[in-house]
């Protein structure tokens, strides 16, 4: 089995006692190790399999982890091509954005239940789904397994049982949670049911899409499963829509150094159309992981468990969007291979929530298949019954203050039948204009896992 971890983009980062904001910065040499702890639902049945909770990455399972030596060439390939699905995502929704208007999405929330629906197909539609995926040349059964260990590994299972072994509980700060809602009257193929509950974690429920209790029992697993963040992902489903595959992410984590809210200040955030004011917290990084070219400055910031929030400010005369833009796994490699740098580092404090909207467009411009009634077909989630995407929407949300993050998403896909350089002195980073981010999740055989992705336009 191909295991996959994804391309390792960045390096531990250790973050200045807090007490010191005001102090000297020294100088580390690259490749030093940073110190730093890396420490159902209303109106539906449900019908079996269990949902999981997701991520985490600390110090007590860095034996576990996979060093560079361990690597393949075959792995690295398949990190690349995978978080390339979330960059390609990315910017075709950045296409389709209004100028100056907030970005928050989650690609790995549509990529799951794609990966999901490769058992849904065959043929020439599969290995195209699988290309579209960043999966070409593998089978589905090596994606299902890939998966799984990917998951298993953002979710630290393994810190999770050896906890267990102490008598202690340990819960990750990342949810993972996929369903599917399928017709009162319809029957799930077999196969399929079993690959997704063994590999995906899914669950299945029994609803009514010819009244609105679909969409209550959606819009409530939605809630539970993103504790409360997203309460409304769906209004209601056309009358030949006969199941709805859906994914929700939960990710929230305290900062691995947080801020001091003494030194959160006052200040002028420069937006895309106006000035706001904004609440800045402050922090002097001994030895930020920190990035310049002639496009961004960039810096990475840890969550306790191992999460990356990856902030790029771009210089004068280049906006938000074309930072986000600019990033590939290359680029993302060497944002990560940059030097430790002292930072002088100011933030806003944040909090992107997106309306439900469409992803339908931005999948199909990527090639994805399956999304027209005279395209290809599904033939293997329902029995007897040729299926399409009719819909694709997602909600996102992501809040940044002095303790941590908090981000969560949910992805539903309608299914309707069809007719067959260091120096001394610190780096002043005051984000007070347009910058845009990348969030990852990290644990065993996942690597540095695309999760969220944004621009803030204006606050």
């Amino acid at each position: 089995m191909r295991k996959k971890q994804m391309l390792a983009l960045f390096m531990s980062l250790s973050l200045l006692a807090q007490g010191m904001l005001f102090s000297g910065c020294g100088q580390k040499s690259i490749g030093e190790e940073p110190a730093q702890t890396r420490t159902e639902t209303e109106g539906a049945q449900s019908m079996e399999t269990s949902d999981s909770n997701k991520q985490d990455q600390t110090s007590e399972t860095d034996e576990n982890n996979q060093t560079a030596a361990d690597k393949t060439p075959d792995q690295d390939v398949a990190r690349d091509e995978e978080n390339g699905f979330a960059l390609r995502f990315t910017e075709a929704l950045l296409k389709q954005k209004k100028e100056g208007e907030n970005l928050i999405a989650s690609p790995y929330s549509a990529w799951l239940p794609l990966a999901a629906l490769v058992n849904g197909c065959s043929g020439a539609t599969q290995e195209q789904l699988l290309k579209v995926i960043g999966e070409a040349g593998i089978d589905a059964e090596t994606l299902n397994q890939t998966v799984k260990a990917v998951n298993a590994g953002l979710s630290q299972e393994e810190r999770r049982k050896s906890y267990e072994e102490y008598g202690e509980t340990f819960e990750s700060p990342l949810k993972i949670a996929n369903a599917l809602f399928v017709q009162k009257d319809a029957t799930v193929n077999q196969t399929f049911e079993q690959l997704f509950s063994d590999n995906y974690d899914g669950k299945l429920f029994s609803v009514d899409f010819s009244d609105s209790s679909a969409a209550n029992a959606i819009n409530s697993w939605a809630s539970e499963k993103t504790d409360g963040k997203i309460v409304e992902i769906v209004d209601s489903f056309d009358a030949d829509t006969v199941a709805a595959i859906a994914n929700a992410l939960y990710f929230s984590d305290s900062w691995s150094s947080p801020f001091l809210e003494e030194n959160t200040t006052e200040g002028t955030f420069h937006g895309a159309k106006q000035d706001e004011n904004a609440e800045f917290m402050n922090q002097k990084l001994s030895d930020g992981i920190y990035y310049e070219d002639e496009t961004m400055q960039a810096i990475v910031l840890w969550t306790a468990s191992g999460g990356q929030m990856v902030l790029c400010l771009p210089k004068d005369g280049y906006s938000a969007e074309e930072a986000l833009q600019s990033l590939t796994t290359e680029k993302l490699q060497k944002i990560s291979g940059a030097e430790y740098r002292c930072v002088q580092l100011s933030l806003p404090k944040f909090k992107l929530e997106s309306k439900t909207f469409s992803i339908k467009e931005a999948l199909e411009a990527m090639g994805v298949p399956l999304m027209q009634a005279t395209d290809a077909a599904l033939t293997e989630v329902l029995d007897n019954e040729a299926l399409y995407i009719s819909s694709a929407q997602q909600s996102a949300m992501v809040e940044v203050d002095e303790n941590g993050l908090t981000a969560a998403a949910v992805t539903v896909m309608g299914l309707e039948k069809m007719a067959l350089m260091p120096e001394t002195d610190p780096i002043e980073l005051t984000f007070d204009s347009p910058f845009a981010f990348v969030l990852t999740g990290n644990g065993e055989d996942a690597g540095d896992q695309i999760l969220f992705t944004g621009v803030v336009n204006h606050l």
